[in-house]
């Protein structure tokens, strides 16, 4: 049976299954609003300007969540469980210090924490496989088919937020719609690269293309 991901973690370890990471219930609501895709802020109250929440901050926020609904091959090797979860950030984007300052608050409340790694410009060479999820900044949308070769179906989910990024072979891409930060899943490639995404995500995406 798929894992909700509002799953309480006395049930979770009655099944056996690892219990999650302990969000507080704020961040909770945000991300499950970020999921389903609903306003990212709230609207006004008594007059007053809605909070602005920049859009390199929320796909920030997506990233994070991803980790939540993606099943990695085991490592043969015994996985380290206290080790860190990594996102690597190849090319130029805001989404890079949105993600940093995330990072720095989650490390902070969970004993799991969540490692940036800044890869710079695509180059030749540039390991690209050191991380969990690899957020390919639209900086580097001529070098998607680069990228995606680099990598050569190893377990890493690719996330982009151009328009030709699944075309190229990458996983998800996060784009703008209606004010909203929506997603696009390329599942055959996931699967391919030995990645599992769970019902949840999938269930929320705006389109899944198995092709």
């Amino acid at each position: 049976m798929k894992r909700s991901p509002f799953t309480t973690p006395r049930q979770q370890a009655k099944s056996g299954r690892p219990v999650p990471r302990r969000l507080p219930l704020w961040r909770l609501l945000l991300l499950a609003t970020l999921l389903l895709g609903l306003p990212a802020w709230p609207p006004p109250c008594h007059g007053a300007p809605p909070p602005r929440v920049e859009h390199a901050q929320l796909k920030a926020v997506f990233l994070y969540n991803f980790l939540h609904f993606v099943t990695w091959p085991a490592d043969p090797q015994g996985a380290d469980k206290a080790a860190a979860m990594v996102i690597g950030v190849v090319g130029d984007s805001p989404v890079l210090q949105a993600l940093e300052e995330l990072a720095a608050t989650i490390t902070e409340k969970n004993k799991r924490s969540l490692r940036i790694v800044a890869l710079g410009s695509y180059r030749p060479g540039l390991d690209l496989g050191a991380c969990h999820i690899l957020f390919v900044s639209a900086s580097e949308e001529g070098h998607l088919a680069e990228i995606i070769a680099d990598l050569n179906k190893r377990p890493v989910l690719t996330v982009g937020d151009t328009d030709p990024f699944l075309a190229a072979g990458g996983m998800i891409t996060m784009l703008e719609q209606q004010s909203r930060i929506r997603y696009h899943i390329n599942r055959k490639v996931a699967s391919e690269a030995g990645l599992r995404l769970s019902s949840q995500l999938l269930k929320t995406a705006i389109d899944v293309q198995d092709k």
